[in-house]
């Protein structure tokens, strides 16, 4: 018996069946990090919590740094699951499954993660 581990599965697929949620809440976030007018005089967000301009002017700062922080933090995490995750399960490199999974991990994060963890599951399941 060898003691090497069998090759990787190869992940040929990218389905959002029961994926929808997580993604859709991941963009969802971007989405309202990204637009001052979720948090602008008259939105219920001010009218609810802010209230005053100066603490508009705060809101305003830590919406800049959150939205930067989700951003830059999606984008090295998709970048990782490039690196490691698609290019071990033999995902060709800039194909259109590439792009299906590293905007997923964008946009879904760990989602994506899981998502692709169940995949693999589901193809080494065929294969035996």
């Amino acid at each position: 018996m060898s003691s090497q581990s069998p090759e990787p599965v190869k992940v040929t697929t990218f389905t959002l069946q029961g994926r929808v949620v997580g993604y859709t809440l991941g963009a969802a976030l971007m989405a309202l990090l990204s637009r001052r007018a979720f948090i602008a005089p008259g939105s219920i967000i001010y009218e609810t919590l802010i209230k005053t301009p100066e603490a508009a002017q705060t809101a305003y700062k830590i919406q800049d740094w959150a939205f930067l922080v989700v951003v830059g933090a999606h984008a090295l995490e998709a970048l990782l699951f490039a690196a490691t995750k698609l290019r071990k399960h033999g995902v060709p490199f800039l194909s259109l499954l590439w792009w299906k999974w590293v905007l997923g991990c964008f946009v879904g994060g760990g989602a994506a993660w899981m998502h692709f963890a169940q995949t693999v599951a589901a193809a080494e399941g065929k294969r035996t």
